[in-house]
């Protein structure tokens, strides 16, 4: 899988590695599609609620 991003934020996954917040690009990709994956779960329950 490709996937294009913006100049800044390309830039942001890449510089996560090397301030040693992260071990790899890939991961830092892994921990914000399990956070969408978070959000889009919790916001379908709120509207299964309504």
């Amino acid at each position: 899988m490709t996937i294009a991003t913006p100049r800044d934020l390309t830039s942001l996954i890449r510089d996560a590695p090397a301030a040693g917040n992260y071990a790899s690009t890939r991961e830092v990709i892994r921990e914000a599609t399990r956070d969408w994956k978070f959000k889009r779960a919790h916001r379908q329950r709120k509207l299964d609620a309504l």
